[in-house]
């Protein structure tokens, strides 16, 4: 597995906070190649990351998920972004990719920007924006608020 210099360029710039992608979509060729599939402006919504996924192909995903937390010391709201990593493995998928992107889901994970958080999903049912926040507010010290 290699990644194109797109991709690598992409990761350094997460990795440091300077990349202004609400959610970058990552696939892999046949020869093992990871690029960048489609990337969702700062702005966009949800939704938008929901349906720039492919129906019965897998893809790789980083969101950049933005919530509430009150600060439980000084009781301030305060915004957080975390970032997470999406295996987006659907059900409809050939067998054959759908084992190529789970063998090789860690080796994207370790080489992209560090996220704590990863969430698997195998239907658009099991990609919901209170499930996301949840799980990238899991490690939060402070309140999450609705």
């Amino acid at each position: 597995m290699h990644f194109s210099p797109e991709c690598l360029a992409l990761f350094n710039n997460m990795q440091r906070g300077k990349a202004n992608h609400r959610f970058v979509i990552f696939a892999m060729n046949d020869q093992g190649c990871v690029d960048i599939s489609q990337l969702g402006s700062a702005t966009a919504e949800f939704d938008e990351f929901i349906s720039a996924l492919p129906e019965n192909k897998p893809r790789y995903a980083l969101y950049n998920v933005q919530y509430n937390a009150q600060d439980t010391s000084s009781r301030v709201l305060v915004v957080r972004h975390k970032l997470i990593f999406v295996q987006w493995i659907p059900e409809s998928s050939t067998g054959k990719d759908k084992m190529y992107y789970a063998m090789n889901a860690p080796g994207v994970r370790l080489a992209g920007p560090s996220t704590n958080t990863c969430v698997q999903a195998c239907s658009i049912g099991d990609l919901d924006l209170e499930t996301i926040t949840k799980a990238a507010a899991r490690f939060e010290a402070d309140k999450l608020v609705a």
